[in-house]
Order: C-alpha cells, then structure tokens, then sequence
C-alpha cells in the first residue's frame, strides 16, 4: 500500500544520538531522510519543526 507524503520536517535522529536532519514525513509516520536517504521508522526520531511545503522547492534550487 502507498504513503502519501505529509510534509517536510526537521527532526533528532535518535540512532544517533541528538543529530538533526530534514526528511520528508509520510501518512505511515515513516521520515524520508533528506541526509542519507533512508527511512526513518517513527519510534527512531522526534519531530522539532514541521515545516509543510514552504519554499521547499526554491529553496532546493538555490542551493543546487
């Protein structure tokens, strides 16, 4: 079954230690890690900011 994506957020990584990262949230509560590219299973990380969608995409092109 397909997740929808939620939105992007900024969370810990709790695997490893108190690291920060942003990833994408899905309906499921898995995160898309925007670092490595991996998913991060919900008991494995807490959420600091939800970001939604804002700028996401300019902000992604700048830096590219």
């Amino acid at each position: 079954m397909e997740s929808k994506a939620i939105e992007v957020v900024l969370f810990a990584d709790c695997l490893e230690g108190t690291e920060k990262h942003y990833g994408v949230l899905f309906e499921n509560g898995f995160i898309l890690c925007f670092c490595c590219g991996g998913y991060i299973e919900p008991e494995d990380y807490v959420i600091i900011e939800n970001c939604g969608w804002n700028n996401i995409d300019e902000t992604l092109l700048k830096n590219h």
